[in-house]
């Protein structure tokens, strides 16, 4: 890099980084939130179809949606679970 590009692109201190990451992690949250909620609908046809059971690959991306702070420590490395029903070859 040149040296006179850093005065176009400054240094963050590291309070700036840690806000940037907090609210990359208020976003995550509430990207997960939808996405659990959206499968609200699946859950309980499930459990009316079939009363004290939910399909096993729904439990599991919703389980992997609920874990995803725990399971990742940046913000930039997350990846988003893909929906059973997206990758169900059966177009179920």
């Amino acid at each position: 890099m040149e040296p006179g590009l850093t005065r176009f692109f400054p240094a963050k201190d590291s309070a700036e980084l840690s806000r940037m990451e907090a609210n990359a992690w208020t976003a995550i949250r509430m990207e997960r939130n939808e996405l659990l909620a959206s499968t609200d609908v699946r859950v309980i046809r499930h459990l009316e179809l079939s009363p004290g059971q939910m399909d096993s690959d729904l439990k599991v991306y919703r389980k992997s949606l609920r874990d995803l702070p725990q399971t990742y420590s940046a913000s930039s490395d997350v990846v988003f679970p893909t929906p059973p029903w997206e990758s169900d070859s059966s177009g179920g």
